[in-house]
């Protein structure tokens, strides 16, 4: 179906709306991960286009979903996890989705151990939820596998230790 997709890809562009169906029904079919992205991506193309913001936010949010799901499925291309793992992690930061968000940097950071950003990202996300134990435990994590590089980590377990010493929590 590489073909087939190949040409949908091109669509995208004049009619993200045909593109979508397109997309759609070789998800169906084949249960691509490639025709899965197609279709988040061409939902994003319509969020865009649309001057309805209430529209606009729904087809963003489905477009967002997919993205992320395209994550969870089996097989999937290196290159085109990434590519939708840092997709989907800017709409939900986009759209203030919190727990999609954390759940998406666990599957970033799962797939990616060695990439300092996605640990320390999930790190500080737990910190803004208020998540403190969680928050320390990432922190801890990334202040020993990247010493040289965690010098907010370090600032903001300090920050954490300090304030919940003031509560009476440590």
């Amino acid at each position: 179906i590489r073909i087939q997709l190949d040409l949908i890809d091109k669509l995208i562009e004049k009619n993200p709306k045909k593109a979508h169906n397109k997309f759609n029904k070789l998800y169906q079919e084949f249960k691509s991960p490639r025709a899965l992205f197609g279709m988040a991506v061409s939902l994003n193309k319509l969020a865009m286009a649309s001057s309805d913001t209430n529209e606009a936010a729904k087809l963003q949010g489905i477009a967002a979903a997919k993205f992320c799901q395209v994550m969870s499925l089996n097989l999937v291309p290196l290159f085109l996890f990434m590519s939708a793992g840092r997709t989907c992690l800017e709409l939900r930061r986009h759209r203030h989705e919190r727990g999609a968000l954390i759940k998406a940097l666990k599957m970033m950071k799962s797939q990616f151990p060695n990439a300092f950003d996605y640990a320390s990202e999930l790190a500080y996300e737990y910190l803004k939820q208020r998540k403190f134990t969680k928050a320390i435990d990432e922190m801890r994590a990334v202040l020993n596998r990247w010493p040289q590089k965690a010098g907010k980590e370090r600032v903001l377990m300090g920050i954490v230790f300090k304030w919940q010493q003031s509560k009476g929590k440590y």
